[in-house]
Order: C-alpha cells, then sequence, then structure tokens
C-alpha cells in the first residue's frame, strides 16, 4: 500500500481545511463589523427621525394658529387647521388637515376649492415668514383664490396677515373685488399686441 500518497493528500487536506476555516473567520469577522455599523446606522437614522419630528413641531403651533385664522377669517369659526408629525418608511412626514366642525379632513377629501386656496395662501405667508435667512417681505402669487369663496373675508384676510407678518403681496388677478382692497393697483391690457401698463390707483 502505498501511504505516501495518502500522506501527501491529508496534509493538503488539512491545509485546505485550516485556509478555509481562516477564511471563515476572516468572513464571521468582517459580517460581525457590518452588523454593528448596520446597527449604528439604524440607531442614527432613528434619531435623525426623532430630531425632525422635533424640529417640525416646534413651529407647528404657530402653522396651525396662522392657517386656522385664516380658515376662520374666510369661512367661519367651526374651521381649522391641523398638522400631525409622524414617522413614515424611515423618514418624518407631515400630514395636513382642516378640521371641520371637529371632524378631520384630509386636503385630498373634497373640501371645495375656495378651502384649499386659502390654506395653501395661508402655508405661502407663513413658511416664508419662518424661513431663515428670509428673502425680501414680497410675495408674488398669481390667481391665488382661483376657485371662488367669500372675497370680502378673503381679502380681509389677505390684509390682516399682511399686517401680522409685514408682509407685502403682489397679485395677478381678473376679480375686480381683489383690486378694491389693494394698496396700488396697475392693469395690463395689450392693444394691437402692445403690452400697455396703467397705474388704475
Amino acid at each position: 500500500m502505498n501511504t505516501a500518497k495518502y500522506k501527501t493528500f491529508l496534509v493538503e487536506t488539512i491545509t485546505q481545511k485550516e485556509m478555509l476555516e481562516n477564511q471563515k473567520a476572516d468572513l464571521l469577522s468582517q459580517l460581525n463589523r457590518a452588523n454593528s455599523l448596520l446597527e449604528s446606522l439604524r440607531i442614527a437614522q432613528d434619531i435623525m427621525n426623532q430630531v425632525g419630528v422635533l424640529a417640525q413641531s416646534e413651529i407647528k403651533d404657530v402653522i396651525e394658529h396662522l392657517v386656522s385664522l385664516a380658515l376662520q377669517f374666510t369661512h367661519g369659526p367651526n374651521y381649522a387647521f391641523e398638522m400631525e408629525n409622524r414617522v413614515v418608511r424611515n423618514q418624518p412626514e407631515t400630514y395636513l388637515y382642516v378640521i371641520i366642525d371637529g371632524q378631520r379632513n384630509s386636503l385630498k377629501d373634497e373640501l371645495g376649492g375656495s378651502v384649499v386656496d386659502v390654506v395653501c395662501f395661508a402655508l405661502r405667508a407663513v413658511f416664508w415668514a419662518i424661513q431663515v435667512p428670509r428673502t425680501e417681505p414680497v410675495l408674488l402669487l398669481d390667481e391665488p383664490f382661483k376657485n371662488g369663496g367669500k372675497q370680502e373675508a378673503l381679502c380681509e384676510m389677505m390684509r390682516h396677515l399682511s399686517d401680522l407678518l409685514d408682509l407685502q403681496f403682489v397679485i395677478i388677478t381678473y376679480d375686480s373685488r381683489i383690486v378694491g382692497i389693494a394698496d396700488s393697483c396697475y392693469q395690463v391690457t395689450q392693444p394691437n399686441g402692445i403690452s400697455k401698463v396703467e397705474r388704475l390707483k
């Protein structure tokens, strides 16, 4: 019996086994480091999400109050605005609701276009007020109340927000009732295809 052949085979097998065990140990070590890093990243993500929710909560009351004020000016005291901050799909998200007679309604619900117009208008003004650094105190809006509504109340709300935030609204509109409350008004016409600007007041 040729024992040398088997001895060589045995040595090679043992060597290969030791090499594979070393590779396995290295891979397990890398896997443990990767799992540890992944856990650290999960913890960091949770912290960032919580910080995001807390940061949103800091301004939540201000936004809710001012948008509710705008809705109450235009639609009555039974209207309010509410925000809810949640962590969804590992990121902070904000959900917006209009409260009517205590009932929470998503902005996707059938609320009537004028309600959505007022919420959008008020949010633009509020977001301008809380941004850092702030741009010049002017918002340019094109037909912000295209869905109609109680025009006198809308005008009153605009004037109140303008005074409250020291903010100027430049509004492009065909609605003569909005023109009525403007401090300054310009009419743009196009006789013969040439733009003509005329100051009305």
